[in-house]
Order: structure tokens, then C-alpha cells, then sequence
């Protein structure tokens, strides 16, 4: 049996955490009551009874809602077409993604969307205004196995998208209702990757995922602090006990290499100026990172004005809900509502 239509719930889901939003009754997605953050390691039955005490109706063994995810395989891909016709032409998106990008379509579920509003493509629309566009999607098995891991912590996904694709509508929204002019960046940090992401006020720019991630780190935590092997350095990277700041850049040095190499090309390919960095999917342990990548760019952390943004985009939070911050982004991300949203 499912939950009624009583709340929203809206749930986040990274490597290591889920990040819970449940809103009032009435206009879905409106005023937040809730907000929670959870490790996924404190077990899926704490997180099943906190969805559904919090988002079901009574007895129900499942609550329904909007999820986001990050299959490890995901993929974004920019793309500009030469000319709006070449969109009408039959087999034209099979061909860019699998010749362009390697993108097996048996294996994947793909989406085509625009750069600019993010709506999906329909071909009934401006073909102009659609020549910017973004191709994204994920293995089918790896979606398939995170859908069942929310089923299995409570929740039946209404849709389930991306969660890369709300966190770049969310910063276009952003940078459109601060005034803002220039370009930021998205990072979205993982072990062995890093998403890398140029969003303006006008559209996304530039995606790309770089091969080198927060264990990048450990060859030269070893070395700094004269262990044997890397395994020793993991324990001592990821345990939220030890703070890196003074050795940072050091131990970040081959991702800044390659952040500054993307991020360099852009600049001078555009003439603009990168200001402001947003650091997602940061384990707990590695705040620090959130003081040296910045510095070590030459960027600012990306300073959101959530009650404002919030304000305009509709959504309320709730007064009884404490300590709301630029981490909840993601969730607050999936209670934007637009025509033709793209989900997987």
C-alpha cells in the first residue's frame, strides 16, 4: 500500500547519504516542514521509519515522491547542432551520442535536453532556440539498482531523475534571480571522478567528468605522512577526524591540475571570468576541501542567498525547520516545478 497524497516528499540520494524533504499538505512542494539529512550507513530501516513517519499515510508501507540520484556512471554531454534542421533528421541524436560520445542508447537511458531552459526536446517547438543541448542519462542497470535501494528505504519514486540535471537547473535559477553575470562552477566530487560543470545565466556551457577524484589524494597522504599504503591513507582521509587544510593543496594538486586545464580553456575560449565554485557530494569527513579547491582555483565559494532564492522560486521553508544551508541545495533543487522537466 502507498501513501496518500498527504505530504511531498522529496529525497536526494548520494554515495553516502540521503537528504530528506518533506512538504505540508495542499500545494505540493511549497512549504517545507522537514528537512533531514541521513547515512546511508545508519541502516535503511532508520531511514524507512523517518520517510514514513514523516511522509505516509498512516499503515502504509510505502510513501511516494520526487527522488534524485547519481548513478556512478552517469554522463552530460554539450552539444550544438550545426543547424536546427539537422534536429528534424531521422537517427541524428543516435548518431552524435554513439559517434561523438560512445554512447551505447541499448544500454542507456538517454535524455535530450535543452542547455538553456532544460526542458526536454520536442521537436514541435523553436527548432532554433533548441540548437543547445544536453545529452544525459545512465546505465540502465545502475538506475534500476538505486531505484531499488530508495524502494528498499521507504520510498516509491513518482519520477527519478538525475540529480546532476536539478543541481544545473538550480544554479542557472540562481545565478538568473541574483542579477549575477558571470559563469560559476559545478564540481560534483566523488571517490574516482569528478563532475565538472560551467553554468551562466543563460544556459549550461560546458560538462565534463574528470577522471580523477578525492582518492587522488591518497598517494600523496602516504607519502606526506610516511605510510606504507594507500589503504592506511584512506582510513585516515575519510574519517572526519583529521583536518588537511595546511597540506591541501599538495594533496589536491593532480584535480586542481586538471580543474585549471578545463577551466583555463573556457576562459580564454569565452573571454569570461569564473568567479565562484559550488562543491557537491562532499563527504562529511573532507570539509575542509571546501577551503582549499577555491582558494587553490582562484574562485570564491559560491555564496547562495537561499531565503531569497527560495522566496522567488515559490517554495517557503517552514520557521520550526533549523539550520537550512547551501548543502541542502539538491533536495531544495527537486521542489522546482517546470513544463517538460526531464526525468529518467
Amino acid at each position: 500500500m502507498l501513501a496518500g497524497k498527504n505530504r511531498g516528499v522529496f529525497v536526494e540520494m548520494g554515495r553516502t547519504r540521503l537528504t530528506i524533504a518533506v512538504t505540508a499538505p495542499g500545494a505540493p512542494g511549497r512549504v517545507v516542514e522537514k528537512i533531514a539529512d541521513m547515512a546511508l550507513e545508519s541502516g535503511r530501516e532508520k531511514i524507512r521509519e523517518f520517510i514514513l513517519s514523516n511522509g505516509a499515510a498512516a499503515k502504509a508501507r510505502f510513501a511516494s515522491g520526487r527522488a534524485s540520484v547519481y548513478p556512478p556512471s552517469r554522463f552530460f554531454h554539450r552539444h550544438s547542432a550545426d543547424t536546427p534542421v539537422k534536429l528534424r533528421e531521422a537517427g541524428y541524436f543516435e548518431e552524435v551520442l554513439s559517434g561523438q560520445f560512445g554512447v551505447d542508447f541499448a544500454a542507456n537511458a538517454v535524455s535530450v535536453i535543452s542547455a538553456v531552459d532544460g526542458m526536454a526536446f520536442d521537436p514541435a517547438r523553436s527548432l532554433a532556440a533548441q540548437r543547445e543541448l544536453l545529452f544525459c542519462g545512465a546505465p540502465l542497470a545502475e538506475l534500476k539498482s538505486l531505484q531499488e535501494e530508495l524502494v528498499q528505504c521507504g520510498l516509491v519514486p513518482e519520477s527519478m531523475e538525475i540529480g546532476t540535471l536539478s543541481m544545473l537547473g538550480a544554479l542557472v535559477s540562481i545565478l538568473r534571480q541574483s542579477g549575477r553575470k558571470g559563469p560559476a562552477l559545478l564540481l560534483e566530487m566523488a571517490p574516482a571522478s569528478t563532475g565538472l560543470y560551467i553554468v551562466s545565466p543563460d544556459k549550461v556551457d560546458l560538462c565534463r567528468m574528470i577522471p580523477i577524484g578525492l582518492d587522488s589524494m591518497l598517494p600523496a597522504l602516504a607519502g606526506e605522512l610516511g605510510m606504507k599504503d594507500e589503504k592506511s591513507a584512506r582510513g585516515i582521509l575519510y574519517s572526519n577526524t583529521f583536518d588537511f587544510t595546511e597540506m591541501g593543496q599538495t594533496l589536491l594538486a593532480r584535480l586542481i591540475k586538471e580543474i585549471k586545464a578545463s577551466t583555463g580553456f573556457y576562459e580564454v575560449q569565452t573571454g569570461q571570468t569564473i568567479g565562484s565554485v559550488f562543491l557537491h557530494l562532499l563527504p562529511t569527513g573532507l570539509e575542509w576541501v571546501r577551503q582549499c579547491l577555491p582558494r587553490a582555483l582562484g574562485m570564491e565559494n559560491m555564496r547562495i542567498d537561499l531565503a531569497a532564492w527560495l522566496a522567488a522560486s515559490g517554495i517557503r521553508i517552514d520557521p520550526a525547520v533549523e539550520a537550512v544551508a547551501e548543502k541542502h541545495l539538491g533536495v531544495l533543487s527537486l521542489l522546482l516545478d517546470y513544463e517538460g522537466r526531464a526525468e529518467s
